[in-house]
């Protein structure tokens, strides 16, 4: 089924209120699905979040900080309620569908979390005006979020956003008419506190008018979890940032790629690792060296084609970069449940739910800053 994409008019309220309304159904039917699988989960429950009343709960916990830090999100998050029929606090759960999972800590290492997300400076050979950012992700989750997924292109700010998210969140990644893509890794921190979920500093960040305020909207904010955010520009600037809800450094060094997968890489991070690595959480060291290996081996001016193949490559099956759990498995249908390609100097973005196998993704056009009125 091709990924559907909404596009929402400018007006916060408004905005809010047509998501919801078109994805009424997807997004009442996630909702009671992640909920099910964390209460079916005992270091969830002995942490008191037993049903739809406590999980609401815990989400409301978050409010301040999430209302404080974008208002006009917010607001975007009451329409989404109104229009998908939902309590505001069951679509705030929503936007903390990925700080969900550290609700655990410290009472059980982190399980889920198969995300693969890279960039790669083009032309780094040749003259710096030549270069640009080709930025790209596999998200990794439980299949209920794949019928779920879904694109969204709206204007805030003065500026033209595309976005990947799941019905009644505010967004996961994405790319900015501004001149940049950001897409993300969960990490697993054992610092984690009340704070901003990541879905609001992702569309904070993609609305900002320049790459540096994007960075600055990641950055300077009381951060709820961990997150690693890989940021490519149309002038070829990548940044690596791994975050953990108390710090953050940035990994980026003078290669032309950057990669990030489901573990703490940095000196920072690592003091705050809650991955197992007995289990699932090993398969993320071999994503990132494999993703690494690629992106090494990339000629200096690839074709798409080139950077879809690392989407779907399948070295260290079925966990590798293109994940499918198989028939009968434990991890609740993990699988690559949404793809994308941002090419934020051009302005063109590929797309899809699941597997970006064939003729899976489309092509959407993102008006640049400088050529809006």
């Amino acid at each position: 089924m091709k990924l559907q994409l909404l596009d929402l008019p400018e007006d916060p309220r408004k905005r809010g209120e047509a998501h919801g309304e078109a994805l009424r159904e997807e997004a009442n039917t996630l909702y009671q699905a992640h909920l099910a699988q964390l209460v079916s989960q005992p270091a969830i429950t002995a942490r008191g979040i037993i049903d739809d009343a406590s999980y609401q709960a815990y989400a409301a916990r978050f409010r301040p900080h999430a209302e404080s830090y974008a208002p006009h999100l917010w607001t975007e998050l009451e329409g989404i309620a109104a229009g998908a029929r939902m309590s505001v606090n069951q679509v705030l759960a929503q936007n903390l569908y990925l700080e969900s999972y550290d609700i655990a800590h410290p009472a059980s290492p982190a399980g889920l979390g198969g995300c693969t997300a890279w960039a790669h400076r083009r032309g780094s050979r040749g003259a710096v005006a030549e270069q640009s950012a080709v930025v790209g992700q596999t998200y990794d989750m439980s299949k209920i979020y794949e019928d779920a997924a879904f694109a969204l292109k709206t204007r805030s700010n003065g500026v033209e956003i595309l976005a990947l998210s799941f019905a009644g969140a505010l967004g996961a990644n994405g790319m900015s008419g501004a001149g940049f893509a950001v897409v993300i890794n969960k990490l697993y921190g054992s610092d984690s506190q009340l704070g901003v979920p990541y879905t609001f500093m992702i569309r904070s960040a993609l609305e900002q008018p320049r790459p540096g305020d994007a960075l600055a909207s990641l950055l300077g904010c009381t951060r709820a979890g961990s997150m690693n955010y890989i940021l490519g520009d149309g002038g070829g600037l990548l940044f690596n940032i791994e975050s953990s809800a108390t710090g953050w450094e940035n990994l980026q060094g003078p290669e032309n790629f950057a990669v990030h997968t489901n573990h703490f890489i940095g000196v920072h991070g690592k003091q705050f690792e809650a991955r197992d690595f007995s289990g699932l959480g090993s398969h993320s060291l071999m994503r990132y060296a494999r993703a690494q290996q690629l992106l090494g081996a990339l000629p200096d001016r690839p074709q798409h084609e080139d950077y879809r193949a690392i989407l779907c490559d399948r070295h260290n099956e079925p966990w590798g970069i293109s994940t499918k759990e198989p028939s009968g498995g434990s991890i609740k249908l993990l699988r690559t449940v949404a793809s994308v390609i941002y090419e934020p100097a051009s302005g063109e973005a590929w797309m899809c739910r699941g597997h970006a196998g064939g003729d899976a993704m489309m092509q959407i056009t993102l008006e640049r800053r400088e050529q809006a009125a």
